[in-house]
């Protein structure tokens, strides 16, 4: 029986750089379309990177936010401001492994919660015990029903 070897730390950072990159490609290609007529700004904050769209803020990467982890959550003022300051509603992306109990601490106290959750890797150091984490979980009460479920 073959074994499922996992992902190691270095190959997880690399992919989601190569996600950076990739968006940031794209949005770099339509920030010189037409004299930037959508209004696109690409900014670095510590690790990560905000994709902002003035003018089309539904598209999937704008109003974005990639690369947040433990090392760049302070920049987390800066980045809200950066937003408010352009009047745009934005969300920040965080893979799996960039995520920690103390992340979703930190970003709780700053008022984020999980919009949704979609995960293509994920894994869980063996060493490491779950029940002895800080997070619980609970029922969703059916006055919060709208919060959590897409319609």
């Amino acid at each position: 029986m073959n074994k499922i070897k996992p992902l190691s730390t270095a190959i997880v950072t690399l992919l989601a750089q190569t996600e950076s990159d990739y968006i940031s490609a794209r949005l770099t290609s339509l920030q010189e379309y037409n004299a930037n007529i959508l209004g696109v700004q690409i900014q670095k904050f510590g690790n990560a990177t905000v994709f902002a769209i003035k003018h089309w803020p539904e598209y999937w990467y704008g109003n974005l936010v990639v690369g947040i982890n433990k090392d760049s959550v302070s920049y987390l003022p800066q980045i809200h401001e950066f937003f408010m300051a352009k009047n745009l509603n934005y969300r920040i992306s965080i893979s799996p492994s960039g995520f920690s109990a103390n992340l979703g601490k930190i970003l709780t106290k700053y008022n984020y919660y999980i919009g949704f959750f979609s995960t293509a890797l994920y894994y869980i150091d063996p060493v490491v015990e779950v029940s002895s984490s800080p997070i619980s979980t609970r029922k969703v009460q059916e006055h919060e029903l709208e919060n959590f479920l897409d319609a």
